[in-house]
């Protein structure tokens, strides 16, 4: 019993060393901005924005792309391992909505409102049908 807990602390132990190392290895490699302060001042308040150079409304600023495309890259790598398990788990998620839902009705005069989701619809149908018969289905579009 005492050699398979020890067996087992070891095991444990040791993989955590392994991701600490790989935690710290990767944030080395971690991009960071560079930072250039940019005053404002609006109604006597001054502001300063250090990340202000990363505006880029034409998205044409190749220095700006450069350092996106290094945090996406930088992204990947840190849940490179997970990858499979973000899939399985974004399929878990969705598996749990309901695939066709109505909400609550709402009554307005002579008539009730709601809204349908169907599972090969993008969109919500809205419907509206007479309380007295509660049989016939119109689609308000």
């Amino acid at each position: 019993m005492i050699k398979t807990a020890l067996t087992f602390l070891l095991i444990y132990f040791s993989l955590q060393i392994a991701s600490d190392l790989n935690k710290d290895n990767l944030r080395d490699l971690k991009p960071s901005p560079k930072k250039i302060p940019v005053t404002f001042d609006a109604h006597g308040v001054k502001r300063v924005d250090n990340y202000y150079w990363m505006r880029d409304d034409t998205r044409k600023d190749q220095e700006v792309i450069d350092h996106l495309n290094t945090e996406n890259a930088y992204l990947e790598g840190w849940f490179a391992s997970g990858l499979d398990e973000r899939d399985k788990l974004f399929q878990e998620i969705t598996d749990r909505i309901p695939k066709k839902e109505d909400s609550v009705p709402i009554r307005l005069k002579n008539y009730e409102y709601f809204r349908r989701y169907e599972p090969e619809n993008e969109y919500a149908i809205y419907i509206r049908r007479k309380i007295k018969t509660l049989r016939r289905l119109y689609c308000l579009m």
